[in-house]
């Protein structure tokens, strides 16, 4: 039968250790976890990391496909949207907070250097947009000498 000839494949990619073997046992649904399970002969190491890292996969790949398997309504829609606006949330703080770890990081570096190395100048951006403020608050004095 069908089943069988799966299951001939699955033992076969099985022993050699294949990748495709994901791929196989997401067209197989009707095998059990506890099948899947007596299919391991040898308990090394590698090949139970080799099976988390398949029923991970597997897990992922029946959330993409069962989502592809309702019908598509405004509520999906919807659903989806909200969550993608959370990822992107989630994402906005989590690069704004280790844009300002970065900068805090560097302050900090530049304080340590300041007491190391008093001689060396450091300017800051704060310094620099005073500095900036007074050249263009002062008035350029342009004489008629200079301009022949």
């Amino acid at each position: 039968t069908k089943t069988d000839s799966m299951r001939k494949i699955i033992e076969h990619i099985d022993q050699r250790h294949w990748r495709t073997l994901d791929y196989f046992r997401i067209l197989n649904s009707k095998k059990t976890s506890e099948e899947r399970k007596a299919t391991i002969t040898e308990n090394t190491s590698q090949k139970l990391e080799a099976e988390d890292e398949n029923d991970t996969i597997e897990k992922f790949q029946r959330s993409r496909t069962d989502r592809v398997a309702e019908p598509f309504t405004f509520k999906t829609l919807s659903t989806v949207i909200n969550q993608q606006r959370v990822r992107d949330r989630l994402l906005k703080t989590r690069q704004e907070k280790q844009e300002k770890d970065l900068k805090n990081r560097n302050k900090r570096i530049l304080e340590t250097v300041n007491e190391y190395f008093p001689a060396i100048e450091i300017v800051s951006k704060q310094e620099k947009h005073k500095e900036a403020i007074e050249k263009l608050s002062k008035p350029r004095i342009s004489s008629s000498h200079e301009k022949i």
